[in-house]
């Protein structure tokens, strides 16, 4: 501890009276602000000192504490307290994560369905803080959307976008130090039914379908392209050749396919000619399906109502416009194309997910396997 004390003079002429300086010491610094050691490693300590105007003892003496308190640095003014933090709610980080995912041009659908699960998530917990979510809240959310009856299946995909959301709240916006939902374990979901269309239930629907021209055209290009259905409601004349039997799934400014990527389709003769008859009815008009002024999901929820009336009247059990797609990829696996070629028709980026979810081996498939084993093996 640094040492200060006092001096006094008598003044002269001046009985009992005199003046007080205050001598302190402090340490020697070099020219890079380090102190400077004596032989015995201990600081160097030059002295200072500092006359005080006052001639009254116990004045001068605050004066020699108040300095001492200084010099030791017993006076310094308080650090101030770190302001807290501005606690972000789920809401907030809602927002924040809508506007990422927009400007990564993600589509309507995937921006939609990632807000809808958290607010959810909140209706169930409340607008939490974000760092308050912790494994009593995520199993509390669990169980609500249970009770309402939805399968594990929609519970997974819910706790993956969870799991997106936070992750980008740690990654990206430096909200949070770790992600809750990292650890969370996906219920046991039973595998999914691969539904596929036979060649009967597809002569049928296509005669359900023949008084009906924009469906029919619609569903003719689903059978043979396999392309989704928003990629075909969103096919623009600009962007097809009727003649050639090729096309263009071509993302714009305003819409993005689900991979962001292009890709060129093809169809049938018999195809061709009824989308060119399909085409005297749309003259002047962009979109081969969409009408100026609508929604574009407003298209796909107006052919999917027509589609479930077909299939309702014909009696095709548990039949959806998706399944569509599903039959082209078992198709394709049957006629021994290669999966990355079929991931490619598509328009998968991963071929796994084409084997996974649009490649199922039917029965009929299996006996023919079963035959020719047989034959090239030894029967007895």
């Amino acid at each position: 501890m640094l040492r200060a004390w006092l001096v006094r003079t008598k003044i002269k002429g001046k009985k009992r009276k005199f003046r007080y300086r205050i001598r302190w010491e402090e340490p020697i610094l070099d020219a890079r602000g380090e102190l400077v050691l004596n032989d015995r490693g201990r600081p160097r300590l030059r002295r200072r000192q500092e006359y005080i105007t006052t001639t009254d003892k116990a004045t001068a003496n605050a004066l020699k504490e108040q300095k001492l308190r200084q010099i030791n640095g017993l006076d310094a003014p308080p650090e101030p307290e770190p302001e807290p933090e501005k606690v972000l709610l789920l809401s907030e980080l809602g927002k924040m994560d809508n506007g990422y995912l927009t400007n990564r041009l993600r589509s309507e659908g995937t921006i939609y369905l990632v807000g809808l699960t958290l607010k959810h998530f909140i209706e169930v917990n409340g607008d939490l803080p974000v760092n308050a979510v912790g494994p009593n809240e995520i199993e509390r959310f669990i169980a609500a959307r249970r009770a309402k009856g939805r399968k594990p299946k929609t519970i997974n995909r819910e706790l993956g976008d969870l799991r997106a959301i936070f992750n980008r709240a740690v990654d990206l916006f430096g909200l949070l130090a770790h992600n809750c939902f990292a650890k969370t374990r996906k219920l046991a979901a039973a595998e999914r039914e691969i539904r596929v269309i036979t060649p009967e239930e597809e002569t049928k629907l296509f005669d359900a379908c023949a008084d009906d021209p924009e469906l029919d055209v619609f569903i003719r290009l689903a059978f043979d392209t396999g392309a989704r259905c928003g990629e075909i409601a969103h096919l623009q004349w600009a962007d097809i050749n009727v003649r050639e039997r090729t096309g263009l799934i071509k993302c714009t400014a305003t819409w993005k396919s689900k991979t962001r990527r292009n890709r060129p389709i093809a169809w049938t003769e018999e195809t061709a000619a009824r989308l060119a008859k399909w085409r005297l009815q749309r003259l002047n008009k962009p979109y081969v399906f969409i009408e100026e002024g609508d929604a574009p999901r407003g298209c796909y929820y107006h052919l999917q109502k027509k589609f479930k009336h077909a299939v309702k009247k014909i009696g095709i059990p548990h039949c959806t416009l998706h399944d569509i797609r599903r039959t082209v990829g078992t198709r394709l696996a049957e006629a021994g194309i290669n999966e990355a070629i079929a991931a490619a028709y598509l328009g998968h980026t991963d071929i796994h997910t084409t084997a996974k979810f649009y490649q199922k081996i039917r029965t009929e498939v299996l006996k023919d396997t079963v035959d020719k084993m047989r034959r090239t093996g030894t029967s007895k």
